[in-house]
C-alpha cells in the first residue's frame, strides 16, 4: 500500500499541483487537498490511463471517498482484479 498511495501522491500532484510530500493516507480530498468534483474526475481520468484501469464517477467519487488513502485502497484493489 505505500507504493501505491506514493504513486497516487504523484499523480495527483501531477493534476492538481499539491504538494506529495503533504499528502498523506489521512489527507482529506476536499478540506486537505481542495479537490473539486472536476478535479476528482480529472484524477480518475489519470489514475485509469496509469493502471490500465476502468474506474467510473459511480465507484469513485467524492460523495463516497473522504481520503487520499482510501482512494488508493480503491485504485490498488481495482488493479489487482485487473
Amino acid at each position: 500500500m505505500p507504493d501505491m498511495l506514493q504513486k497516487i501522491s504523484e499523480i495527483v500532484s501531477e493534476t492538481t499541483g499539491n504538494d506529495p510530500a503533504e499528502m498523506s493516507a489521512d489527507s482529506d480530498l476536499i478540506e486537505d487537498l481542495n479537490f473539486s468534483d472536476v478535479e476528482f474526475k480529472r484524477l480518475v481520468v489519470a489514475v485509469n490511463k496509469h493502471f490500465h484501469i476502468s474506474l467510473n464517477s459511480r465507484e469513485a467519487n467524492l460523495e463516497e471517498i473522504q481520503t487520499l488513502g482510501e482512494f488508493a485502497d480503491i485504485v490498488a484493489e481495482e488493479t489487482e482484479l485487473g
